[in-house]
């Protein structure tokens, strides 16, 4: 829909993340990007091209919060985010 304006897509993909429906994928500086998929799941962004690409470890389901954080801080979220070169971009695509 070309009519409609940057603003107000970017106010409504906040809203959808601020009522769960979304998540703001956690990055290095860029542009803000989201997530629809709400099942357990880790990105991995390539510095290159800045594709995110979704995969699932389920080892990274059960990472511990360290006693040090948990008796500071109360930890709502946990999640695991790589950054690297894609294997289109190490392919020279």
């Amino acid at each position: 829909m070309p009519s409609i304006s940057l603003d107000t897509v970017n106010r409504t993909l906040l809203c959808l993340s601020e009522i769960g429906a979304a998540t703001v994928v956690e990055g290095s500086g860029d542009a803000k990007r989201f997530d629809g998929n709400l099942q357990r799941h880790q990105h991995f962004k390539c510095v290159k091209c800045k594709r995110i690409v979704d995969f699932y470890h389920k080892a990274f389901d059960n990472i511990e919060v360290p006693e040090s954080v948990r008796e500071r801080f109360v930890v709502l979220r946990k999640t695991v985010y790589f950054e690297g070169i894609c294997d289109l971009c190490s392919k020279g695509r």
